[in-house]
């Protein structure tokens, strides 16, 4: 049927009739095939999306149902496919890496450990040798933590 309209006349506007060019023809039928497209895409998004009121309760009833024990229901825009590999064998696991934060936390944590240590020693010999001659005992020990 579409071929057939190769032999199609149009009137110009002096209402003489001529033939149509292969170009032309190429063109008109391109539209067509178009319109029919568009025509077939929106009887499908019409049978497919529009449906009658009760079938959309239906379908909201059921999906309320489905999602009772929910906060909040899921709906997405993206329609990729997910990336998803199966092998057999399973992953090797990584080795634990002391993160620089980590190293931080511990260095911190190992300082305040000895300082306090020094600085309970100090004072624990000062007592003990009964030499409390002042403060400088212990400002000595601690200084010595600190600069360690």
């Amino acid at each position: 049927p579409l071929l057939s309209q190769r032999s199609q006349r149009r009137s110009n506007l002096g209402g003489e009739e001529e033939l149509l060019s292969d170009v032309e023809l190429a063109w008109m039928l391109s539209r067509k095939e178009k319109e029919y497209e568009s025509y077939l895409q929106k009887e499908h998004y019409a049978r497919q999306y529009v449906e009658p009121e009760s079938t959309r309760r239906q379908q909201q009833q059921q999906q309320n149902r489905l999602h009772r024990f929910r906060l909040f229901a899921l709906r997405g825009g993206d329609n990729s496919e997910a990336n998803v590999e199966l092998t057999t064998t399973p992953p090797t696991p990584t080795p634990k890496v002391i993160t620089p934060l980590w190293r931080a936390l511990f260095a911190e944590a190992l300082g305040t450990f000895f300082i306090v240590f020094w600085g309970t020693g100090a004072v624990l010999a000062s007592v003990t040798t009964q030499a409390l001659q002042g403060l400088w005992q212990i400002a000595v020990v601690w200084a010595i933590a600190v600069t360690v």
